[in-house]
Order: structure tokens, then C-alpha cells, then sequence
């Protein structure tokens, strides 16, 4: 996570995990956002760093 974030310290303020639920949420929110710019490609590129920091993110235990 310290890569993908480029932040070290990424625990203090982000949580530790995330639910499949979470994820999901967060997937559908960036899709949204992607229909509502106007500049697409730069939405998609967001879109597909913001993709592989969610499916790198730590799963939740439940």
C-alpha cells in the first residue's frame, strides 16, 4: 500500500481494511464519476489507479 499511495504513513488516516461491500461502494462511486466529466480519459485514467488501489486494498476479516 506504501507504493501504490506513495504516503508511508497511509495507516493514520485511512483505514486498514475494506469489506467487499466497501469496495464495491467505492467501484460503483468512481464509475459514476467517469459519466459526469467531461474530460473522460483523464476520469478514466483516475478510474483505473483508483481500481488497482481498491483491489490491492487489505480485505476485511470478518
Amino acid at each position: 500500500m506504501e507504493t501504490l499511495l506513495n504516503d508511508k504513513n497511509w495507516q493514520a488516516y485511512l483505514p486498514l481494511a475494506l469489506s467487499l461491500q466497501e469496495k464495491d461502494e467505492i467501484k460503483a462511486a468512481l464509475l459514476k464519476n467517469i459519466a459526469q466529466t467531461p474530460d473522460s480519459f483523464t476520469a478514466l485514467c483516475e478510474y483505473l489507479r483508483c481500481l488497482r488501489i481498491i483491489e490491492e486494498y487489505p480485505l476485511k476479516t470478518e
